[in-house]
């Protein structure tokens, strides 16, 4: 039997505890990005960059709410969802009522997930290294529906990107 991870990464990090795991360890990359889904190349006509939530110590909003304050021109709008606007911080919560701000709290159907990444721009990707070595669903969704995401070098996102090319 085999043993399936999806990067290089997750493959070191289990032989190094379970050497003798090595010859049963396979990297299969596609996990759910082998679902079918709906290309969304022919559609981008906006400039959206969402985040999915919820947020948490491994996937921060601060880095999103950097990027919205840089954004001084609105060349974008940013959804954010599944975010609980009462748990942002104060410093923060000013973003939120930019006319390029978009916050959804509820969680997604599975249908409007998808339709969320397929007509977004941009999936934001806020994971710190403490996420390192798992396996993202928005990144395996983003990549599935072609849309690119922005990403700390972390694994298995760099492995990943190493072997296929920017996404």
């Amino acid at each position: 039997k085999k043993i399936i991870v999806h990067s290089e990464y997750e493959k070191r990090s289990l032989v190094r505890r379970f050497p003798a795991l090595k010859e049963k360890i396979e990297i299969k990359l596609t996990h759910l990005m082998s679902n079918v889904r709906i290309s969304n190349l022919k559609i981008k006509n906006k400039n959206i960059i969402s985040f999915f939530g919820p947020e948490k110590n491994e996937k921060p909003l601060k880095p999103l709410f950097d990027l919205i304050r840089l954004d001084v021109n609105e060349n974008f709008s940013y959804k954010l969802y599944r975010v609980d606007e009462n748990k942002i911080n104060r410093k923060y919560k000013i973003l939120l009522n930019q006319k390029n701000v978009t916050v959804e709290p509820r969680f997604q159907t599975k249908e409007k997930y998808h339709k969320a990444i397929i007509n977004s721009t941009l999936i934001m990707l806020t994971h710190t290294k403490d996420f390192s070595g798992k396996l993202s669903g928005q990144f395996t969704d983003s990549v599935s529906c072609q849309t690119p995401f922005i990403s700390s070098l972390i694994e298995p996102n760099y492995s990943i990107n190493e072997k296929n090319g920017p996404l």
